[in-house]
C-alpha cells in the first residue's frame, strides 16, 4: 500500500502558467484552485503500473482520488469541511476523521479557528521549494524543475524530485489560449535506501487529460449502491404521518437463460397515527386483484379478493412484517429516525434531472445478504420563492449483495428499482380504510353528532384537521379500533358544520383469538358517545388565525338502518297476508275465465269471425 501512497500523493496533471518576466527570467508555475486529471503511475522497484484519477477542489475544501487496483475500484474522498476521510474499496466503505498521524498525507491541511483547510497543490505535490533546472528544446520542448527533500511520513530522506512541464510556446509563440499554457507532463521520485528493510524507491508519473473547469460533484460522493456512514450533510426528509402513493417495483431476473424484469405494481395508504395500512395489488394490465387493510390497533386483517367480490377478516399475525409484505424499505414505516437511518450522499444528475440522494444499508437477518438503498428526492421550490423548499420522493434503487465465501467479498445479486407515483399526504382519503362492506346492516349503528362551532371551508385543510380531531376524540371516548368508526363526514349548511355523521361497526369476533374481546360492542360504544356529549366532553379545541376556537357536540341521534324505516299503512305481516289472499283470488278468477274462453271457442257462429276493413 505504500506504493499507492506514493502514487496518490503525486497523481496530478496540472496547469502551470509560465509567463516570461524579462529575458530568460521566468515566473515559477502556479496551479488552479479547481482541476481534475488522469494519471499513470509506474513503480519501478515494484514492477507495477497503476491508472487513476484525481479531483482537487480548493474552493469547496475537498479532494478525491479514484484508482483501479487488482480489479477492484478504490476511492479516497477528503471532506475537510466535514472533517471526514472516506475510504471505499468495492462495496466496503470506511469513514474516519482527518488525522495526519494516520498517513493521510496526500492532501496536507492546516487548522484555523478549529476548521481544517486543505493545502495548496504546490504543497501537496512537493513543488514548494522546486527550482528551474533547465529548458529542453529537443524533441519535446520542456521546463525541468528539481528539488531535494525529506519525506518523514515514509521514513525517507534526501529524495530527488523532478517536475517536467511542457513548453508549447516553442511551436506556438503567438498563442495566448488555454491550450498554449505549459502543463505538468511528469513527476519522478528517487529516494536512496535507508536500511535493509527500505531499499531504494523509484516512482514516475505521467499525466493526461487535464481539466480546470468545475468538477462533477459526484466525484466527491460514494458510488451508487455503496453506503458510507457519513455524519456530514443534510438530515433525511421525514415522511408525514399519513401518505399514499402507487409504486412499481422492477427486479432484474434471469431464468433459464432469459434475462428480464420481474414487475410488481401496488398502491399503499398509511396512517401512522391511526395504525392503519391499506395495500392494493394490480396485475400487469393495471387491474386491481386484491385489497388488504391492516388494523394494527384492533389486531385485524381485512382482505378483499376482487375476482370473488368477497370480504374476509381475521386476526393479524404478531410476526407480520409490513416491509416484507409491501416490499417497501423499512424507513417508510418508521415514526422516528435513528442513528442507523439514511445518510446524505449529495446531488446526482439522472437523465438531466437533479436529485438529492440519501443512502441506507442493513443486513438481512434471514439471508445474511447486504442491502443498500439509495433514495432519490426532487427538491421543489415554492412558487413565490419565499418559503422553504420541499423534498418529494421520486424513486429508490435497492442493491442486494450476496457474500462470496471464496473471496469474502459481497457481490451484487439483485438490483431492484422502485418508482413512486402520485405521492400524497393531503387531503386524507378516509374512504381508503372503509371496511363497511365487510359488515351487514345488523352489524353497524349509525349516529349524528349535532355540532356548534365557527364556520369553515369544506374540503379545506382546516376541515381536514377538524375531521381528524373528531375522529380521534371518538376513538379515545369509546376505546374501539379506529377502523370501527366508519364513514365519518361533516354535514354543511353553507360554510357551517351542522353535524357529523358516521357508523360504528360491530367488533370482530375471531375464534380462538383475543382480537376485539376487550373492545365494547357497537351499542355500548354508541351509549359512550351519547354520555360524553351530555357531559360536554365531546369538544374540539383548535387554533385559527392565532385564536382558540371550539367545536362542541350538543346532541347525538341515531341513523335508522335501511330495514328500520317506518311503514305508513301496513306491517310486514299484514302485507304478506294480503299478498296471499290476492294470489288465491287471482288463481280462481283465472280458472273461471279460461273455462269461459274455451266454451266460446266451441261456438261456430259468425260472431267469432274477425273482419279487416279496408282503409279509406
Amino acid at each position: 500500500m505504500n506504493a499507492w501512497k506514493w502514487c496518490i500523493g503525486c497523481s496530478v496533471y496540472l496547469v502551470a502558467v509560465l509567463c516570461p518576466i524579462s529575458g530568460e527570467e521566468l515566473k515559477k508555475p502556479t496551479f488552479p484552485d479547481v482541476f481534475q486529471v488522469e494519471v499513470q503511475g509506474v513503480f519501478v522497484n515494484r514492477k507495477m503500473e497503476v491508472d487513476g484519477s484525481m479531483f482537487y477542489d480548493k474552493t469547496n475544501n475537498r479532494a478525491a482520488i479514484r484508482f483501479l487496483y487488482q480489479g477492484v475500484t478504490q476511492k479516497l474522498i477528503y471532506k475537510f469541511n466535514d472533517d471526514e476521510f472516506i475510504q471505499i474499496e468495492g462495496t466496503d466503505c470506511q469513514v474516519s476523521k482527518l488525522d495526519p498521524e494516520e498517513g493521510l498525507i496526500f492532501f496536507p491541511f492546516t487548522v484555523k479557528d478549529n476548521k481544517k483547510i486543505m493545502a495548496t497543490p504546490e504543497e501537496a505535490l512537493y513543488f514548494t521549494n522546486s527550482t528551474l533546472d533547465e529548458q529542453v528544446l529537443s524533441v519535446n520542448p520542456s521546463y525541468v524543475y528539481i528539488a531535494k527533500l525529506d519525506i518523514p511520513a515514509y521514513g525517507r530522506k534526501d529524495c530527488n524530485v523532478t517536475h517536467i512541464f511542457s513548453k508549447p510556446e516553442v511551436e506556438l509563440p503567438d498563442c495566448d489560449g488555454h491550450a498554449c499554457k505549459p502543463t505538468l507532463v511528469s513527476i519522478s521520485l528517487r529516494c536512496p535506501a535507508m536500511d535493509d528493510d527500505r531499499p531504494p524507491m523509484e516512482h514516475s508519473y505521467n499525466f493526461f487529460r487535464f481539466r480546470s473547469t468545475a468538477i462533477d460533484p459526484e466525484s466527491f460522493q460514494a458510488p451508487e449502491g455503496v453506503f458510507c456512514n457519513s455524519e456530514g450533510g443534510k438530515g433525511f426528509p421525514e415522511f408525514p404521518p399519513y401518505f399514499s402513493f402507487s409504486y412499481d417495483l422492477l427486479k432484474d431476473m434471469e431464468e433459464e437463460g432469459e434475462v428480464g424484469l420481474y414487475a410488481i405494481r401496488k398502491r399503499i395508504w398509511y396512517d401512522s397515527k391511526l395504525s392503519l395500512i391499506r395495500m392494493d395489488e394490480f396485475d400487469n394490465d393495471g387491474i386491481i386483484t386484491s385489497s388488504r387493510i391492516f388494523d394494527f390497533y384492533g389486531g385485524n386483517l381485512y382482505s378483499v379478493v376482487s375476482s370473488f367480490s368477497q370480504c374476509e377478516s381475521g386476526p393479524l399475525d404478531d410476526t407480520i412484517v409490513i416491509d416484507k409484505i409491501t416490499e417497501l424499505p423499512q424507513i417508510f414505516f418508521k415514526d422516528k429516525l435513528s442513528a442507523r437511518d439514511p445518510r446524505y450522499v449529495g446531488v446526482r444528475k439522472v437523465q438531466g434531472v437533479f436529485y438529492e440522494v440519501w443512502s441506507n444499508a442493513y443486513t438481512d437477518t434471514i439471508t445474511d445478504a447486504l442491502k443498500v438503498e439509495d433514495f432519490y428526492f426532487t427538491k421543489i421550490l415554492p412558487n413565490d420563492l419565499k418559503g422553504s423548499a420541499q423534498f418529494h420522493i421520486s424513486h429508490v434503487h435497492i442493491y442486494t449483495y450476496e457474500r462470496n465465501y471464496t473471496t469474502r467479498l459481497f457481490e451484487l445479486s439483485v438490483l431492484s428499482r422502485l418508482t413512486i407515483n402520485n405521492f400524497r399526504s393531503v387531503p386524507k382519503e378516509w374512504e381508503a380504510f372503509d371496511v363497511s362492506s365487510c359488515f351487514n346492516h345488523d352489524q353497524k349503528v349509525g349516529f349524528k353528532l349535532k355540532v356548534d362551532g365557527p364556520s369553515t371551508i369544506k374540503e379545506s385543510r382546516s376541515y381536514e384537521e377538524i375531521l381528524e380531531k373528531m375522529y380521534m376524540r371518538l376513538i379515545i371516548t369509546t376505546n374501539v379500533s379506529v377502523i370501527r368508526i366508519n364513514e365519518l363526514t361533516g354535514v354543511f349548511d353553507a360554510s357551517t358544520i351542522t353535524e357529523f355523521t358516521g357508523w360504528i361497526l360491530n367488533k370482530t369476533q375471531v375464534e380462538n383469538s383475543e382480537t376485539g374481546k376487550l373492545e365494547p360492542d357497537m351499542h355500548t360504544a354508541y351509549r359512550m358517545i351519547e354520555d360524553a356529549a351530555i357531559a360536554g366532553k365531546l369538544t374540539l379545541k383548535l387554533k385559527k388565525d392565532g385564536k382558540d376556537i371550539r367545536y362542541v357536540v350538543t346532541a347525538v341521534e341515531d341513523i335508522p338502518k335501511p330495514g328500520d324505516k317506518k311503514k305508513d299503512c301496513y306491517s310486514g305481516g299484514s302485507l304478506a297476508a294480503a299478498s296471499l289472499v290476492l294470489l288465491i283470488l287471482g288463481f280462481s278468477f283465472g280458472v273461471v275465465g279460461y273455462y269461459v274462453f274455451l266454451k266460446k271457442r266451441r261456438s261456430t257462429t259468425n260472431d267469432d269471425k274477425v273482419y279487416l276493413e279496408p282503409m279509406s
